[in-house]
């Protein structure tokens, strides 16, 4: 059963809070988990060869790890598959900005349309014009300064550790594409 006057942790408030920008979203009518998005580019293209994308305009998607607000500017750090852009939201040209700076957060999948370029600071940059979330997460990420480094938790969690260890997520990878090869060349052998 249940006790009413226990009280709530961080991770209920924030399940909270989250649903109540849920609520607001579908009450302005956002769709928070649309079953499309045109995606034109991948993250890793442009982090790879940010000068073929420079000025051009691109579509993509990921998930945002971090936001930094500083009056009519957000910037967003999303990953993709590992790879990490920053998302300029800027209130003279992007549409619906305050709804942007309201609705998203950490966790969340977002499809951003954009123009590839440098900042001031010389961090390569999608400036949005348009954006829209693809998943509204309603569990945060883990800080990404403090980490998730408590290896029970770790392993307990392992969708999470994927998610927030970009090391973990290689070795993976490796890992997989190595059984995969064994596999293949004793298929090969007939074995």
């Amino acid at each position: 059963m249940e006790n009413k006057d226990q009280p709530k942790t961080g991770l209920d408030i924030d399940i909270v809070d989250r649903l109540k920008v849920l609520e607001k979203m579908k009450e302005k009518g956002y769709n928070p988990y649309p079953y499309e998005f045109d995606k034109s580019n991948d993250v890793k293209e442009i982090v790879n060869d940010p000068n073929k994308f420079m000025d051009k305009y691109v579509k993509i998607t990921g998930r945002v790890y971090s936001i930094r607000k500083h009056g009519g500017i957000v910037f967003y750090d999303i990953k993709e598959e590992g790879y990490r852009i920053q998302v300029v939201i800027k209130k003279d040209i992007t549409k619906n900005f305050d709804d942007a700076f309201e609705f998203i957060q950490r966790g969340d999948i977002i499809g951003v349309y954009g123009k590839v370029g440098k900042t001031k600071a010389g961090e390569l940059s999608v400036f949005a014009e348009d954006w829209i979330i693809l998943t509204k997460a309603l569990i945060s990420l883990p800080d990404q300064w403090y980490g998730f480094s408590d290896v029970e938790e770790r392993y307990r969690k392992r969708y999470l550790d994927l998610l927030m260890n970009d090391e973990v997520r290689k070795y993976f990878e490796i890992r997989f594409k190595t059984i995969s090869y064994v596999r293949k060349y004793f298929e090969n052998l007939g074995i």
